[in-house]
């Protein structure tokens, strides 16, 4: 069973707050959403103001939980 609410449902995905594995989680169970990152695109936000998409999902996450990510992160990608 797969369930596809690409138009009527998106995400924005924002950086090194857990929007991959939210993302994992969708796919695993065969649900497909449109997925914006890691900036809102213009055509994701026509949908919302004008249709067809009716739900934005966004994660969160403590803030200072993910700055501590997004810079060790960083320096793994960066000081290699």
């Amino acid at each position: 069973c797969e369930h596809d609410f690409d138009d009527s449902v998106i995400f924005f995905h924002v950086g090194k707050g857990g929007g991959g594995t939210v993302s994992q989680k969708l796919e695993n169970n065969r649900i497909k959403i449109g997925t914006s990152h890691p900036d809102p695109r213009q055509s994701q936000i026509v949908k919302l103001q004008k249709g067809p998409a009716k739900t934005l999902i966004v994660n969160i996450r403590d803030p200072v939980d993910r700055f501590v990510s997004a810079f060790r992160w960083r320096h793994i990608v960066l000081c290699k």
